[in-house]
């Protein structure tokens, strides 16, 4: 498990209890307090400490075997999470069914004022990719599904908050894009021609400035801008090598998408999609998180 990093300004005690928290958490069997200290990368004495007043205050709990859960303190917490993000647990079934129908992965994303945050996983790994809790910002690519139903002013400041400043050959591609995803109802993206050699000469770049947190967020910004080209619809199967499937599921009143999914295509059966299959699911998908929300569904082109 990746632990957390506290800034200048921040507190470091309050970030092992986070990594603490994170790490019980994860398996579903427990961790015994040694693996938990591993994790966290800190020491048996400091963990001990941390978890014995968690457990005082019934945050976490033991079982006969000396394995550490989550306890029934957290359960304040857990409701206010539901109130804060409410498809946490009922969103399941939705990536779930996606994920069945399409034989691909597929995870499900509140969209804040400024980031994406996921929520339920069908068919993923936990390794780093999309996992529950995880943020992205809303910067391009990952914001055009958000924004593509957003007006001229809006979308022209969104373009225009981009560091470093996008060339307007980058601003075409994005309206573009931005306009393929508003008249099809959803996006499809594949990876460019040059994504393996361009991330293997970057590889070194991005190992040398992890430890900026800030520098390494903007190079792999630009560098998922680099990777990832939009899949238009006016070609035969627009299926049949692209490699992410991104669409809002609800709209709120103001007409903006409210959530979104975002499927991974698994290479071994995304040629035998179809427009309708696809719209077919998706459409069950805004369908029931609509109605979960009491928000607008979705509504997408099967001939596009």
């Amino acid at each position: 498990m990746a632990t957390t990093e506290s800034g200048a300004t921040g507190s470091p005690p309050t970030r092992r209890v986070i990594d603490v928290l994170n790490a019980v958490s994860e398996p579903d069997g427990g961790l015994t307090a040694a693996d938990i200290a591993r994790r966290c990368g800190i020491t048996t004495s400091t963990c001990a400490l941390i978890m014995n007043e968690l457990h005082h205050l019934g945050v976490l709990t033991r079982d006969v075997d000396r394995r550490w859960h989550l306890g029934s303190g957290l359960l304040p917490v857990a409701e206010g999470l539901r109130k804060r993000y409410p498809l946490l647990g009922a969103g399941d079934r939705v990536v779930q069914d996606l994920h069945s129908v399409l034989g691909a992965s597929c995870s499900l994303s509140q969209i804040e004022p400024d980031s994406l945050v996921v929520t339920n996983i069908a068919g993923l790994a936990h390794d780093g990719d999309f996992v529950p809790g995880q943020r992205f910002p809303l910067t391009p690519p990952y914001g055009i599904v958000a924004m593509a139903w957003s007006g001229p002013p809006q979308i022209e400041s969104w373009l225009q908050s981009v560091e470093p400043k996008l060339s307007d050959s980058d601003i075409a591609e994005q309206l573009a894009a931005l306009a393929g995803v508003h008249d099809r109802g959803y996006g499809l993206w594949r990876l460019h021609e040059s994504a393996p050699s361009l991330r293997d000469r970057l590889s070194q770049v991005m190992d040398a400035v992890a430890a900026d947190r800030f520098a390494a967020s903007r190079l792999t910004q630009l560098l998922t801008m680099a990777t990832l080209q939009f899949v238009p619809a006016d070609v035969a199967n627009p299926y049949i090598d692209a490699e992410f499937l991104v669409a809002p599921v609800a709209f709120n009143d103001a007409g903006v998408p409210s959530h979104q999914v975002q499927i991974r295509l698994d290479p071994a059966t995304r040629a035998n999609l179809t427009a309708e299959k696809v719209v077919g699911a998706l459409t069950a998908a805004s369908e029931r998180v609509a109605n979960i929300l009491g928000l607008r569904v979705a509504h997408y082109q099967a001939g596009k």
